[in-house]
């Protein structure tokens, strides 16, 4: 009667690693009847990306090598719908203490949780300020773009950016209306990294980053103009910024690697480096304007050598 009237989905796995008993909460969970899913095994009703989880974990219990296991994996309802599914699994003992080879299952419905997390975890990776992506976000991303990379061979490109005299802005105008013109620039930056991959985000200060998977330099030079001209279209008064025409505006430093070794074992430091150097040509160059640093290559004979 406990079993019946829990809200958790009770199941007994047999040897055969086939579902030999399955309470009526399987209906909220799974959207399915008991008797439908009798004779089967729990993976098939996981989606297809989350079933080499359940067959590790399996195979862990199957073969002695742990007792117990928590996973959490998401399934597809009769209704169509993916939920999150945590599940609790231990190996059965009879009244004498003694293995059977079966196991008991609990699981419950997580999808609510796992969207609140989501969420926060989403939230973590916003600056709150600027509303684009933080330095958190920023330094994941361009880990995920550089391994990207290596795998496709394909370029990868970086653009560091910085608001001309902003000390000076925010000595004439105040801190609030520097926040403001930081938010605004940001937005305008954001929209003019236009592809999904693209991402733009606070790097620090006054200083944002956009990276641009499969970009070469010609594409990174592109996507600058916009950005430039894009601030400039703002028309956000700046009278002790010469360079801009009193107006707010920006300088950026462009760096692209070129990855033809998919072994490298360098990092993208070297990229962020070459872009920063770029930044403080730009300026040195008189501001309001890009730099571009020299073509990173990595290949089997170069490691992150500049050139080429």
């Amino acid at each position: 009667m406990l079993m019946h009237n829990s809200h958790d989905m009770i199941m007994r796995l047999n040897k055969d690693i086939r579902l030999s008993y399955i309470s009526p909460a399987c209906l909220q969970i799974f959207g399915r009847p008991p008797e439908e899913m009798l004779g089967r095994k729990l993976k098939d009703y996981a989606l297809e990306e989350d079933k080499p989880l359940l067959t590790e974990r399996g195979k862990k219990l199957f073969s002695g090598q742990t007792e117990s296991d928590t996973s959490c994996f998401r399934i597809l309802r009769a209704d169509g719908a993916i939920r999150w599914v945590e599940v609790n699994t231990r190996a059965e003992r009879d009244l004498k203490g003694n293995l059977t080879g079966h196991f008991v299952i609990i699981a419950r419905d997580v999808t609510r949780h796992r969207e609140l997390e989501a969420q926060l975890d989403a939230l973590a990776r916003i600056d709150a300020l600027t509303g684009i992506a933080n330095r958190r976000a920023f330094d994941e991303a361009l880990e995920r773009a550089w391994r990207g990379a290596l795998r496709s061979q394909l370029p990868l490109s970086l653009l560091l950016l910085d608001f001309d005299n902003f000390k000076k802005y925010n000595d004439t105008y105040g801190h609030q209306a520097g926040d403001d013109c930081l938010r605004r620039g940001a937005g305008a930056v954001a929209g003019s990294a236009k592809r999904p991959a693209d991402l733009a985000a606070r790097y620090g200060g006054e200083e944002l980053a956009v990276i641009l998977p499969e970009t070469d330099g010609t594409g990174a030079v592109d996507v600058a103009t916009r950005i430039l001209a894009a601030v400039r279209d703002l028309q956000i008064p700046h009278e002790q910024n010469p360079p801009g025409g009193g107006f707010v505006s920006v300088s950026i430093g462009i760096a692209s690697a070129m990855i033809h070794d998919p072994a490298a074992v360098s990092t993208q430091a070297a990229l962020v480096d070459a872009a920063d150097r770029a930044l403080y040509r730009a300026k040195s160059q008189g501001r309001n304007g890009l730099a571009m640093a020299p073509p990173i290559l990595v290949a089997p004979k170069f490691d992150l050598a500049a050139g080429g």
